[in-house]
């Protein structure tokens, strides 16, 4: 598998939730697909206000870039925010105190306004450069974990798809087949739970370890002032530092390390991967929330996850896990219905169709 490097980057600021190399298989015209608001409960298909372009949905701009300012960042990073600094040949005072150390700056980048700025003359520079220099360094944006899930998980979703439809139309009637992919597809329904909302429940869980242990509840809770953003998208400190702390779990995921990479190893090691394929006439629908995990009868965590519109897949702990072969199951007209309406109520906001037909996927 391709190896983490902390130099890739990528120039695109369009960052999708949920991938549209995921969402294309429910595509029915290019990149159109329907898309269903949860809470709407009339539906007119002939209105055309749910067809939408795979490119267009689920997708927030800059969500997986790290900016100046946040909490979890490593040197390199500080010095790629204040390289501006020694273009301009520029000396920084807080508080009377040179400080030369970029993560250190990082850390008081909240007070940029009380910093006291020095050209290569040792003369303040003017409020206005000061300003203008501010927003040189915020607009820095250090994408290497878009670029790595584009380059170890998204692009490489087709053909994964593809190979693993391949194998079960191969062996049609077979009530296993082989594994193929295995790990690949595992790492990436993995890193899709923890990319969608509502917040992964381990992500929400260390994030309350985390202000619990540092009494930081009240302060969390304060706005964020429109000049204070890192995000458009972020209104309180919270919100900023649950988002912060996301990232550095996806940073330790691409190195194999962390909450994510241990989530990925417990289902490769502990769990069988069923294959779902729906009755002749039904279809499968999928959602901004498509991996849906809940607790079966015997109170252990399973996973339902659609993988196109003719197939989806439980993943459920096993005694004796199989990883050379993924089991096969036909369900009938009642099942399938049963299987859509989990994964819609499992939705954040919106579900999608393949076709505009809503009997061939709910009663």
């Amino acid at each position: 598998m391709t190896q983490f490097d902390p130099n890739w980057s990528s120039y695109s600021e369009k960052h999708h939730l949920v991938p549209n190399t995921y969402l294309k298989a429910w595509k029915h015209n290019k990149s159109l697909v329907y898309y269903i608001d949860k809470q709407k409960s009339k539906i007119d298909f002939a209105s055309g206000d749910y067809v939408k372009n795979t490119s267009r949905i689920f997708r927030i701009n800059n969500f997986y870039s790290r900016r100046v300012g946040a909490l979890f960042q490593n040197k390199s990073d500080c010095d790629k925010y204040f390289a501006p600094l020694k273009s301009y040949k520029y000396m920084v005072k807080i508080n009377g105190i040179e400080v030369v150390d970029s993560t250190e700056l990082n850390k008081k980048f909240y007070e940029y306004e009380n910093w006291s700025i020095y050209d290569d003359t040792n003369n303040l520079i003017s409020e206005f450069d000061k300003g203008t220099l501010k927003k040189e360094i915020q607009a820095i944006h250090i994408r290497d974990l878009e670029e790595a899930w584009n380059r170890m998980y998204e692009n490489n979703w087709p053909d994964v798809r593809s190979e693993i439809v391949a194998e079960v139309n191969k062996n049609f009637g077979a009530d296993k087949i082989s594994s193929v992919r295995r790990e690949e597809f595992i790492r990436f329904m993995v890193s899709i739970e923890w990319r969608t909302e509502p917040a992964h429940p381990l992500l929400e869980e260390a994030f309350n370890n985390l202000i619990n242990l540092l009494d930081l509840s009240k302060v969390l809770d304060e706005p964020l002032l429109d000049s204070e953003k890192m995000y458009p998208f972020i209104d309180t400190h919270r919100e900023e530092f649950k988002h912060n702390l996301l990232l550095s779990m996806y940073y330790k995921f691409f190195n194999n390390k962390g909450p994510i990479y241990e989530e990925f190893k417990h289902i490769y090691d502990t769990m069988d991967i069923h294959l779902l394929i729906p009755e002749s006439g039904y279809e499968f629908i999928t959602s901004d929330n498509p991996v849906c995990r809940f607790e079966n009868s015997k109170n252990e965590i399973e996973y339902i996850f659609p993988i196109t519109p003719q197939l989806a897949c439980t993943v459920r702990k096993s005694k004796s896990v199989d990883k050379e072969h993924y089991f096969v199951r036909n369900l009938n007209k009642e099942q399938v219905l049963l299987y859509n309406d989990q994964i819609k109520n499992n939705c954040s906001k919106g579900y999608i169709l393949h076709q505009p037909h809503l009997k061939m996927y709910f009663k």
